[in-house]
């Protein structure tokens, strides 16, 4: 289990919450590249279904990627888990800043600055609160990790959506914990180091352009076809 009573400097701690980040953005787009994938069925379902040998191996591969990094980011019981990592902030709470302060520079001059105070007790207490609210889907999960994604539990092998049924976990509830996960990981990161983390959708984008390209193709190929048939 990972220390969450480890003395660290300000370097070290950000670095921690850095590697948390790094793990989240694989939980992100693996959940974002999903969900892209299901939306874009019915604009490109002739498409999809032409590699569809391809999309499905990939969109089990994608649901098992953000299910189970969801599992072992937010599970008490895991090694790196979001709650290990706050209380490792709140244990190295003196390396925090009590306020940033944000220069305005003009011809090399700082011509106006501004002030935002940091409270990272205050902080934890509310990444706390976020967490309870959502103990139930969290709780779901865990057994769907432990039942499914570890290993498959002889009382669901053969009907894994009972298992689904009896512990419900909604897209929407997905979504609402990576959005805790999110911003909670953001808000360590701000107030130890001024800084945030931008999640993109490019893996979505770049899912689009393979269907609009494989679209296009059809289309040519179809042209090219009824314009040999014409010259017959």
């Amino acid at each position: 289990m990972a220390q969450s009573n480890k003395k660290m400097n300000k370097d070290e701690l950000k670095n921690e919450i850095e590697l948390y980040l790094n793990d989240f953005k694989m939980i992100y787009d693996s959940f974002e590249i999903y969900r892209g994938i299901k939306k874009s069925v019915p604009e490109y379902s002739k498409e999809i279904n032409s590699i569809s040998q391809l999309i499905v191996p990939i969109l089990e591969s994608l649901q098992y990627t953000f299910l189970m990094g969801l599992a072992k980011m937010l599970l008490e019981n895991e090694d790196k888990n979001i709650l290990n990592l706050v209380k490792l902030c709140g244990y190295n709470n003196d390396v925090f800043p009590t306020e940033h302060r944000r220069d305005y520079i003009c011809d090399e001059k700082v011509i106006s600055f501004e002030t935002e105070e940091v409270n990272i007790l205050e902080d934890i207490k509310n990444i706390k609160n976020q967490l309870r609210i959502h103990k139930q889907a969290i709780s779901n999960l865990d057994t769907i990790r432990n039942k499914f994604l570890a290993h498959n539990d002889e009382e669901y092998y053969s009907d894994v959506s009972k298992l689904f049924k009896e512990n419900t976990i909604t897209y929407a509830e997905i979504e609402k914990l990576l959005e805790v996960i999110k911003n909670s990981l953001n808000i360590l990161i701000r107030d130890l180091a001024d800084t945030t983390w931008i999640f993109t959708t490019e893996g979505v984008e770049d899912f689009t352009y393979i269907c609009k390209a494989l679209k296009e193709t059809k289309e040519m190929h179809i042209k090219r076809l009824k314009g040999e048939k014409n010259n017959e």
